[in-house]
């Protein structure tokens, strides 16, 4: 059952005349208030349809002209977008499935000196990967956790697909039974550099300049 769906044309059986819009929208959950503005409400909903009822669904499916698919302009200073996420849920989840675009971007002026993103009262949870046994591709982003329980890892560290200059990447042998060796490609001291963890705890964080991966500070050896 949805509550509202924003088209650019409404269908033909449901179109109704102008005077009679703010009817359509009270009927399916919406309404206009004093000053105008569009309010909409999601209320519980039993039966067969309930597991996928959403409050507000804006499709842009023209990918001829790629217009934008939802616009805020706020001319004040109070908040563009405000989202109250009171139940146990997650209050932004971006799905993206570009392969050259950011997740999120977000430009302010250069005057701006309270950032671009400020994050209060949280912490920032790393993207992660578990490595297990075998020959292994790390991902050259976020932080690959290194267990060797199964056996030793011979991993690789390559080109990040993200090519821009301050991309960190982070490895940690979380659990050891033997030694384990990481080849990182386009190193500053060699191509490739073999980092060496042979010790629980053992680390090495590294940056990519653009051209070559430097290390930041590291607890394994390198040979």
């Amino acid at each position: 059952m949805a509550v509202f769906n924003l088209t650019r044309n409404w269908p033909i059986k449901d179109r109704l005349p102008p005077t009679a819009i703010d009817d359509r929208y009270k009927v399916l959950g919406a309404n206009l208030d004093a000053n105008q503005a569009l309010q909409l409400y999601r209320g519980a909903f039993s039966g067969a349809s309930a597991a996928n009822n959403i409050g507000l669904t804006i499709n842009q499916a023209d990918t001829t002209n790629n217009p934008i698919g939802l616009s805020i302009i706020n001319a004040g200073t109070g908040k563009g977008a405000f989202i109250d996420q009171n139940g146990n849920g997650i209050g932004v989840h971006i799905d993206s499935e570009a392969t050259n675009q950011a997740g999120i971007y977000a430009s302010v002026l250069a005057a701006n000196t309270a950032g671009a993103i400020a994050l209060v009262g949280g912490n920032v949870i790393p993207d992660f990967e578990t490595v297990l046994a075998g020959t292994v591709t790390l991902n050259s982003h976020g932080t690959s956790m290194l267990d060797s329980a199964g056996g030793a890892i011979t991993g690789t560290l390559g080109t990040p697909a993200n090519t821009t200059p301050g991309q960190f990447k982070c490895i940690v042998y979380d659990w050891c039974t033997c030694t384990s060796t990481v080849s990182i490609s386009l190193h500053e001291t060699s191509d490739p550099e073999v980092a060496t963890f042979d010790a629980v705890d053992e680390y090495g964080l590294f940056m990519w300049t653009g051209t070559e991966w430097v290390t930041i500070s590291a607890t394994c050896t390198f040979v």
